[in-house]
């Protein structure tokens, strides 16, 4: 009931944060075209990065397999699995703050007093965020075929994308229904995905005999969707079961639970506060050190993985001429600094600074959350 009514109000809170993703994303996507067609400009390159370095173990791991020999195929495998992360982590936040942060700060219950079924804002959540992925899915299928990329693997491309975000609101759909924190609900979705993503790469890893386990798992589903290189259509439909079982069993657990509540308690916390909490430092540090910590821990696995495999990757990628051009543009002559400030300068663009922005927009939600609040 009045579920449309509640589609418009998130496009209208929205009409920003979601076109601002969406493009955000289709931009890296045509990024990435234009960079490995500068790294890889020969048949003979596509072929040795392809045969070579796409199978170094932390590629594998991080990345998955190529499955063609095109540079459509050597630019899915460098960043489809990202796109992947980025979509679920966008679509987890939309449909986080439209459910259970909507409960924290009293805007559901303003809502339900209207004539608006129990359903409808999980409803219209769900629509709004997977019809999002849904455009950002053509675009990145728009955006391959202007760069002159196969439109099959264009569209298997966005697709794959998509997933990432369908199965990550999925997941939050049922997290918001679990915890009372709209905080613990996004991080526990996103965990979740990481966490099989992380499987997905351990089966990548493995080799033929390992295959079998990212098949239990919905990352290892649509990553292996095989853009550019004989693509599976439909993996996509074990994507599509698994969102409406996660959404069936999201509305069966709301149905459970009362507003406002979660069907997990909350763990209540020491009756005194500690000494490090009377200071400013010490209550950002409360407040932040579970994202801190794994942000660093994150950033620790990758650094790990760059140190075991980064020489390999040098030496094929010196071996192959891949990279003339930026040597060209560096002024660098020794491979391995120009590989790795490549590493250091993809990281401090898509990693650290997404942890800064993410701790400084902290800030506002607080003091907008406070100011929501009655006066006491």
């Amino acid at each position: 009931m009045n579920t449309t009514a509640l589609i418009r109000l998130i496009l209208r809170r929205d009409r920003v944060w979601q076109p601002l993703w969406i493009l955000s994303v289709a931009l890296f996507v045509a990024t990435t075209v234009t960079t490995i067609r500068q790294l890889l400009p020969t048949r003979d390159a596509v072929l040795h990065y392809v045969e070579e370095i796409a199978r170094n173990p932390v590629i594998l791991l991080l990345q998955g397999p190529a499955y063609g020999d095109s540079v459509g195929a050597a630019a899915a495998q460098q960043r489809a699995a990202a796109t992947t992360i980025f979509a679920a982590l966008a679509s987890i936040v939309l449909l986080v703050k439209h459910t259970r942060s909507d409960e924290e700060q009293g805007r559901r219950e303003l809502v339900g007093s209207a004539a608006v079924g129990r359903r409808a804002p999980l409803t219209a959540a769900l629509t709004v965020v997977l019809g999002a992925n849904l455009v950002l899915a053509a675009l990145i299928a728009v955006v391959g075929v202007s760069a002159g990329l196969p439109p099959a693997g264009s569209l298997a491309w966005g697709l794959t994308a998509a997933s990432g975000g369908w199965v990550g609101a999925a997941l939050a759909a049922v997290t918001v229904q679990l915890t009372q924190s709209a905080r613990v609900a996004g991080a526990a979705a996103f965990t979740v995905f990481f966490a099989a993503y992380l499987l997905r790469g351990v089966s990548d890893l493995g080799g033929p005999g390992m295959e079998w386990l990212g098949w239990l798992v919905p990352n290892g589903w649509f990553l292996r969707a095989r853009a550019f290189g004989g693509e599976q259509w439909w993996v996509f439909a074990l994507v599509a079961a698994f969102v409406a079982a996660m959404a069936w069993a999201a509305y069966a657990l709301s149905a459970r639970r009362d507003l406002g509540a979660g069907l997990l308690p909350p763990r209540l916390g020491p009756a005194r506060a500690p000494a490090g909490l009377r200071g400013p430092l010490g209550l950002a540090w409360r407040t932040h050190r579970g994202a801190a910590l794994v942000w660093i821990v994150g950033a620790a696995f990758i650094g790990a993985g760059l140190g075991l495999g980064g020489q390999t990757a040098v030496e094929t990628f010196g071996q192959s001429g891949a990279l003339d051009y930026w040597a060209g543009r560096t002024g660098e002559d020794d491979p391995a600094r120009i590989f790795f400030k490549l590493v250091v300068y993809e990281l401090a663009v898509f990693s650290v600074s997404l942890y800064a922005i993410m701790t400084v927009l902290r800030l506002r939600g607080d003091e907008a959350t406070e100011l929501s609040c009655p006066a006491r």
